[in-house]
């Protein structure tokens, strides 16, 4: 095991388990959902991107770009006013969708996949 620091990522063994986490099968996942119909889907699939894999190397390891294509579905989901008037208070979740656009905006893109995940634990 080669090792570089003492996060819990900070070593191959820990990344090599987070590939196999990280799958094709996962991001197969992942990108179906980004590109739904279902708002709450995608939604939820671009907070997964932001919370774990936001700009790591394993986003680049597939066919897409799945950072981008997160912020694509939450602007695609901000500009739907018919289902952001289905909640009680519209404001608030077009407020919450363009802080999670922010948060997907302002992940460094070459950050490694040991560092976004270390900031987890």
């Amino acid at each position: 095991m080669g090792a570089w620091g003492y996060k819990a990522f900070d070593n191959d063994t820990a990344l090599d388990w987070s590939d196999a986490v990280l799958d094709d099968s996962f991001w197969r996942k992942i990108k179906t959902a980004l590109e739904s119909k279902s708002h709450h889907t995608a939604r939820a699939a671009a907070c997964m991107v932001s919370s774990i894999m936001g700009g790591c190397r394993a986003v680049r390891c597939y066919d897409f770009d799945a950072r981008q294509l997160a912020i694509d579905a939450l602007t695609r989901i901000a500009s739907d006013r018919e289902w952001l008037n289905t909640w009680d208070e519209p404001d608030a979740v077009l407020c919450e969708i363009e802080k999670e656009i922010q948060q997907l905006a302002e992940t460094p893109t070459g950050t490694s996949l040991g560092e976004n995940l270390s900031q987890l634990v």
